[in-house]
């Protein structure tokens, strides 16, 4: 059977949407040493969040009301050429392995889809917003009762895509 996900990009929480039929939530969980700016290597420990949906028509728009375990409240890698919360690669020089694999940001879609590995390639994600209890673009983790948003919604950031391996 195969599940539809929508790709949000943030591991270790658990967060209301703003549509219905969402049917559950998933991690993908990986480790992966990449090259930063400069030539630095980095080693991290990914979690790929996935909201589930029965309806192929879905698209999200928002994240609200976002509440971190305690465990997830920690400091998150920011790539030297990526900093911040909202997808930033501006490619050329600044596009590094560790800035598409493993920087941490959130999104509300904007990503390639069928694929467990989301790279933040020039350009994806481009239209998310951050609400104010975010704890702004600078912050080590999302404050209590977060959210994001897709910016754009004319863009479908946020479409229902097939979840690999499913």
């Amino acid at each position: 059977m195969k599940t539809r996900a929508l790709s949000l990009g943030l591991g270790l929480a658990i967060a209301g949407t703003s549509f219905a039929d969402v049917t559950g939530a998933v991690t993908y969980n990986y480790s992966t040493t990449v090259e930063d700016f400069g030539g630095d290597s980095v080693s991290v420990n990914v979690s790929d969040l996935y909201l589930l949906s029965d309806d192929g028509a879905d698209t999200v728009l928002n994240v609200y009301n976002m509440q971190m375990a305690s465990a997830g409240q920690v400091n998150y890698f920011q790539s030297v050429t990526g900093t911040g919360w909202t997808p930033t690669n501006l490619g050329g020089i600044f596009d590094t392995p560790a800035l598409r694999l493993a920087d941490s940001f959130v999104t509300i879609g904007g990503f390639q889809q069928d694929t467990l590995l989301p790279e933040q390639a020039p350009g994806a994600g481009a239209g998310t917003g951050l609400d104010p209890n975010f704890g702004g673009n600078s912050a080590a983790f999302p404050g209590d009762l977060a959210g994001w948003y897709n910016g754009s919604p004319p863009s479908l950031n946020g479409q229902v895509g097939m979840l690999p391996g499913t």
